[in-house]
């Protein structure tokens, strides 16, 4: 009780043809039809491929049998009927994209079908590091477990970087050299403030290696196996609070 299965229908591109006629006169907009359909018809169904079901499996995932396949305009793969625990949805995210998320909301599977490119599985790498800029001297190399950070280590760059540009997600910070300042110190400001970068990189892959031992490994489904690498809880509410004031004091 409580589980739900993900299980496939038979060949759900045999409608591929009509898509064509629907398309009218011009043959482009049927194969788009077509493709739009296949895409919609696979929706949330699992390939079995690219290691999802070993992944699965370490996830102690019950595998049944009787996966049908995802039918392309050319080609297409198998799927996996798969019994999802409480909470866990396998759906489309956007047009020809899906994923497997857990019952933290989390995305642990990527895949993408295109109307006739092979099927293009992703398994989701738990552990990962990320630079957060801060303002033009300081940014913050966050260690990220999916979503959250769970250490941070400063930068503090020697450099201000005082050519700003606003977007709408993310503002990008670059050094704004004179005209008349000679290339070989440009490269050496360059250099410096990307030296402060990868310390801070490196201080936040040692950490993540000494306290999460496994986390990067690409061999032997590396990726899926790093979702059962676990390790101390870390309060990174002090280095929060010390990126936020950072970021007042330098917003322009």
């Amino acid at each position: 009780m409580g589980r739900k299965t993900v299980d496939r229908d038979d060949n759900p591109f045999q409608m591929a043809a009509m898509g064509i006629t629907m398309g009218g006169c011009k043959p482009g907009e049927g194969v788009g039809v077509a493709v739009e359909m296949s895409q919609r018809a696979a929706s949330g169904k699992i390939p079995d491929k690219d290691g999802s079901r070993e992944a699965l499996e370490l996830w102690g995932m019950e595998i049944l049998e009787g996966g049908g396949r995802i039918t392309q305009m050319v080609g297409g793969c198998n799927t996996l009927s798969v019994v999802l625990p409480e909470g866990w949805e396998a759906k489309s995210t956007s047009n020809g994209h899906n994923g497997l998320f857990d019952d933290k909301g989390i995305q642990r599977i990527w895949w993408y079908i295109h109307g006739w490119e092979p099927v293009d599985v992703r398994i989701g790498q738990r552990y990962s590091v990320r630079l957060k800029e801060l303002g033009p001297k300081h940014g913050t190399v966050q260690v990220l477990d999916a979503k959250g950070s769970i250490q941070a280590f400063p930068v503090e760059y020697p450099h201000s970087r005082d050519n700003i540009n606003h977007y709408e997600h993310y503002t990008s910070y670059y050094l704004e050299f004179p005209d008349d300042m000679p290339m070989p110190t440009r490269q050496a400001m360059d250099r410096a403030n990307n030296a402060v970068r990868r310390d801070a990189e490196a201080e936040a892959r040692k950490w993540l290696t000494e306290n999460r031992p496994g986390w990067d490994q690409r061999n032997d489904h590396g990726p899926a196996r790093s979702w059962l690498i676990e390790g101390p809880t870390v309060d990174c509410g002090a280095q929060s609070e010390t990126d936020a004031r950072s970021a007042e004091q330098e917003t322009p």
